[in-house]
C-alpha cells in the first residue's frame, strides 16, 4: 500500500512538474506572439493559428480578409498606394465564418479604418463551416479568458510549434508570410490553368443546391457592417478564369451569390464593392491563371490600386446587366471540348 501510495505521490508531482515546465516553456517562447511582439520574430504559417497574436501585438488598421485569392495582396504596396498601415490575415480555404471571427477580433482590439474582405461565393456557401484544409479553426485563440489561456499554455501543439521555432523553423518576413504567387510564377504560362482544367474539372459537371446566401450574409457580414458605420469595408469579388463556372451549375451558384451581395449590402453608406469579374477580358486569359480560381500577384497588385484609387462598382441598378452579359459570356464558352485537345482562347468577348 506504501507503494501504490508513493507511486501515485511521485506520478503526481511528476505530472505537476510536467504541466509547469510545458507552460512555462510555451508561454516564454509564445510561437505565436499572442502575449507580446517578438524582437527578432519567427511567424507561424499556420494562419488560423498565427492570425490572432498579430491582431494583439501588431499596429495596424487595415485588414485583407479572405482566402487563398487574397494571400498574395502585398501591405507593403497598399501602404505605398494609401498611408495605410495594413496587414494581411487572410486564411487558406476559409469559410465565411471563420472571417467573421477574425474580423470580429480584430475589430475588438484595434480602431480601424478599412477592411478589405474577399467576397468569394464558395466561402459563403455554407459547405465549409470551420474544417478547412489547415485544420480545425482554434476558436478559443479568437476569444479573451481563462480558456484561451489554458488551451494556449497547456497544450502539445503550442510546444511543437516552439520547436519548431527554436529551430528556426518559422517564416520571418510578415509581408509575404503566406504569400504563394512568386514560387509559384512558373505556372501562369496557360498551360497549367488548361492542363488543370481539363484533367481535373472538365469531368465534373455536378449540379449543386444553390446555397441559402442571404442567410449566410445576413448572419456572417451584416452584423459587422451595422456596427461598425465608421469603418470602411471593401468588398471584393474575386477574378477567377472563367473556366471555373462552366462545369455544373457553378455560374448560376455564382450569380445567386453576388446578386445577394449587392441587394444585401446596398444601404450601407460604409460599404463599396469591387466586382473584377465584369472583366470578361481579365477572366478570359489563360495566362493569368495557374488554375482555374487562382490568378497572377500581378492581378492581384492590380486589384490593390483599383482598391486604393476606388474605383467600385457598387449600384444594384448594374448588376442585372452584369449578370446578363456574363451569363451569354459563359454560354458561348460551354463547349470546351475542343479546349482539351488544342489548347486555345476562349470565343470572343
Amino acid at each position: 500500500m506504501m507503494f501504490t501510495k508513493n507511486a501515485l505521490t511521485h506520478f503526481i508531482l511528476f505530472s505537476l512538474l510536467w504541466v509547469t515546465l510545458l507552460a512555462g516553456a510555451n508561454f516564454t517562447i509564445d510561437p505565436i506572439q499572442l502575449y507580446r511582439k517578438n524582437s527578432d520574430p519567427f511567424f507561424v504559417q499556420n494562419q488560423r493559428y498565427q492570425i490572432p497574436g498579430l491582431i494583439k501585438n501588431y499596429d495596424f488598421d487595415t485588414v485583407f480578409i479572405g482566402t487563398s485569392h487574397t494571400e498574395n495582396y502585398r501591405a507593403s504596396y497598399f501602404d505605398k498606394l494609401t498611408n495605410a498601415k495594413s496587414i494581411n490575415l487572410a486564411i487558406s480555404g476559409s469559410s465565411a465564418w471563420e472571417q467573421s471571427q477574425v474580423v470580429k477580433r480584430s475589430l475588438e482590439e484595434k480602431s480601424l479604418k478599412r477592411i478589405i474582405w474577399e467576397a468569394n461565393y464558395k466561402s459563403f456557401s455554407g459547405e465549409n463551416q470551420n474544417l478547412i484544409s489547415g485544420g480545425k479553426f482554434p476558436d478559443f485563440l479568437y476569444r479573451s479568458g481563462f480558456k484561451t489561456h489554458f488551451f494556449y499554455l497547456f497544450s502539445i501543439d503550442t510546444l511543437w510549434i516552439s520547436a519548431k521555432n527554436l529551430m528556426g523553423k518559422g517564416y520571418r518576413d510578415l509581408d509575404t508570410l503566406n504569400s504563394w504567387a512568386a514560387l509559384q510564377a512558373n505556372k501562369f504560362d496557360g498551360t497549367h490553368l488548361v492542363n488543370h482544367y481539363c484533367s481535373s474539372i472538365k469531368t465534373s459537371n455536378e449540379i449543386k443546391p444553390i446555397p441559402d446566401f442571404n442567410t449566410a450574409i445576413d448572419t456572417y457580414l451584416l452584423p459587422a457592417l451595422a456596427a461598425n458605420p465608421g469603418v470602411q469595408f471593401d468588398l471584393v469579388i474575386p477574378p477567377m478564369s472563367y473556366l471555373n463556372y462552366v462545369q455544373g451549375n457553378a455560374s448560376m451558384r455564382f450569380n445567386a451569390f453576388r446578386k445577394a451581395l449587392y441587394e444585401k449590402t446596398q444601404s450601407y453608406s460604409n460599404v463599396s464593392i469591387y466586382d473584377f469579374v465584369t472583366d470578361l477580358h481579365l477572366i478570359s486569359e489563360h495566362k493569368n491563371y495557374k488554375d482555374i480560381e487562382h490568378f497572377s500577384e500581378d492581378i492581384s497588385n492590380m486589384m490593390l490600386k483599383t482598391i486604393a484609387e476606388g474605383h467600385e462598382k457598387s449600384h444594384t441598378s448594374d448588376i442585372n446587366l452584369d449578370i446578363e452579359q456574363f451569363n451569354d459570356f459563359i454560354k458561348r464558352q460551354s463547349n470546351t471540348a475542343d479546349l482539351c485537345s488544342t489548347p486555345s482562347q476562349p470565343k470572343d468577348i
